[in-house]
């Protein structure tokens, strides 16, 4: 996983935690209750903060995880084709290669016959 994404993630559950803390707190300070019934939804609310932010942090982690093996097998797929296709191109080339050696051999022989021919005419015509 690239260093932004993580930075990006780790900022949105920091941004999502401190937003939820600050509006549970905001929420029981401006309450007309009691010190004792607000000190009881103050840790209500700090326990309820705790589970959502351990919630969020296995939920970004699995995502991550799950993100970080596709991209994995994503590469992997993607260096067994440019393999692939590297062993097919290879193949061609020599196959290309051969062809054209090939070619040249018989256009030598042929030109090469050509000219004994023609020595052999000048030959007779003399």
């Amino acid at each position: 996983m690239s260093k932004d994404m993580k930075k990006s993630s780790k900022n949105f559950m920091m941004g999502t935690v401190i937003g939820g803390v600050i509006g549970a707190f905001s929420a029981l300070l401006f309450a007309p209750k009691s010190g004792k019934e607000l000190r009881h939804d103050i840790e209500t609310k700090s326990n309820e903060v705790a589970k959502k932010t351990t919630e969020l942090t296995n939920e970004v982690a699995k995502k991550a995880t799950d993100l970080s093996n596709d991209v994995r097998e994503s590469s992997k797929e993607l260096a067994n084709y440019a393999n692939e296709k590297k062993v097919q191109l290879t193949e061609h080339s020599k196959q290309v290669i051969e062809k054209v050696k090939d070619w040249k051999d018989t256009t030598e022989e042929e030109v090469a016959k050509e000219d004994t021919s023609e020595e052999v005419t000048a030959v007779e015509n003399k």
